[in-house]
């Protein structure tokens, strides 16, 4: 799957967060005057003691909002400014910018929990402060309003900065390796704001055993982030092992080119009651005679080497290609190729009556070495997927088909091909 970097989606989240870090900070100002104004009413007496600690994560808190705010802002006026002129430093920006909300966020809800600890356990022991529903009420509610809005913060953050960071990497991102790297980094943040305190200050025993909770929550979510990204290498293995195993196929081909004068690579239509598709191969021969032209003397029929393929999209789609229309391909192929197989993370197909072009980006078979090995029997049969499409085109169609042309952008990994039918 490949995520285009839309800046009118980026606004949009840019000022929703915005919004919600102006909406955290008008309920840090609500609890600092609940704490240092109402409690005062229900026995609270002022010491430096309690009053510092609470000042400092009170502080660092608003500084972190504060920070938020002025990095949104920032991110804004470089869109502004620049639009996407320069891409890979813009999404770069981006990522980096996401990144560190998502961390003062998370460091956001430790500094609340500390304020938390200080109001419930700290004040209480000391003062025997009265609980009343005129200030637990307000306080209850804002502070886990705040907690809340910074969760959403985070979540939304995060996904963002691990996919900028992705979307400029090659090969393009995929919707697994984006989970697995939210999930890794969001349980690094949790795990470390949650162990930090717990090594570095003296905290009560009920707050450990929250932070301890927070603990094996954070390192869940890195062990998920793990596993998913174990799972994407082991299919990126089946597939690498797939391209293997086309090589003995491909091997055969330009053997049957070299041996023969081999013209062209026809796909020929698959009927309802047939099993497997078909690729007529014509040869070649000099006639021996006073004409030097080339006649036709030889047909051969293979396997093509898109075969299994083929059969694996169908099964994706839960039809056969028999029953169905070139519109339906169009429509159908581009998420079973991009999202359920992810064999390519862009597919796009085009219909101008007898040819066909299709342009798929990054795809698992875009092996250099192995494009540059079997150059000539790619350009005529077509990589496996571009086959299984040939085969696709020519059963939907009940026409024959032959790959018109094929063009392979190396630096881009992005294959061109045109088919006709007749």
């Amino acid at each position: 799957m490949k995520f285009g970097f839309n800046p009118k989606t980026l606004a949009i989240t840019l000022g929703i967060l915005i919004i919600i870090e102006i909406i955290c900070l008008i309920f840090l100002a609500n609890i600092d005057k609940i704490v240092n104004g109402d409690l005062y009413n229900y026995g609270l007496q002022f010491d430096i003691i309690w009053a510092y600690k609470f000042w400092l994560y009170k502080d660092l808190a608003l500084i972190s909002i504060i920070t938020s705010i002025a990095l949104l802002g920032t991110l804004i006026s470089i869109l502004l400014a620049y639009g996407l002129k320069n891409y890979k430093t813009i999404v770069t920006t981006t990522s980096l910018i996401f990144l560190t909300i998502s961390f003062l966020s998370v460091f956001s809800i430790f500094l609340m929990s500390a304020i938390d600890g200080i109001v419930h356990y700290d004040l209480k022991q000391l003062y025997n402060i009265e609980y009343h529903l005129n200030w637990t009420h307000p306080y209850y509610l804002y502070s886990r309003l705040f907690y809340f809005l910074n969760i959403i913060i985070a979540a939304i953050s995060i996904p963002f900065a691990s996919w900028g960071l992705l979307k400029i990497s090659k090969p393009k991102p995929t919707l697994s390796k984006i989970l697995a790297i939210s999930f890794i980094i969001t349980g690094a943040v949790i795990f470390s704001f949650s162990l930090a305190p717990i090594l570095t200050l003296n905290v009560t025993e009920q707050l450990r055993q929250s932070l301890s909770l927070t603990i094996i929550i954070g390192l869940g979510l890195m062990l998920c982030g793990i596993i998913v990204g174990y799972i994407t290498s082991q299919e990126l293995i089946k597939r690498n092992i797939l391209t293997t195993q086309q090589q003995a196929t491909y091997n055969y081909l330009q053997g049957k080119i070299k041996e023969k004068d081999f013209k062209k690579a026809i796909y020929l239509p698959k009927k309802m009651d047939e099993k497997d598709y078909t690729t007529l191969i014509l040869e070649n021969k000099t006639k021996k005679a006073k004409t030097s032209k080339n006649i036709l003397i030889g047909k051969i029929k293979i396997l093509p080497p898109g075969n299994e393929l083929a059969h694996l999209i169908e099964k994706n789609l839960n039809t056969n290609f028999a029953k169905v229309n070139l519109k339906y391909l169009e429509e159908k192929l581009p998420k079973v190729i991009t999202e359920n197989l992810e064999l390519s993370t862009e597919f796009k197909m085009n219909n101008q009556q007898e040819n066909i072009t299709l342009e798929f980006e990054n795809s698992i078979f875009s092996n250099n070495q192995f494009n540059n090995r079997f150059f000539e029997t790619i350009k005529n049969f077509g990589c496996p997927l571009s086959s299984a499409m040939a085969s696709a085109i020519a059963t939907s169609t009940g026409k024959q088909t032959i790959i018109q042309e094929y063009k392979i952008d190396s630096e881009n990994k992005i294959t061109t091909v045109t088919y006709k039918t007749a």
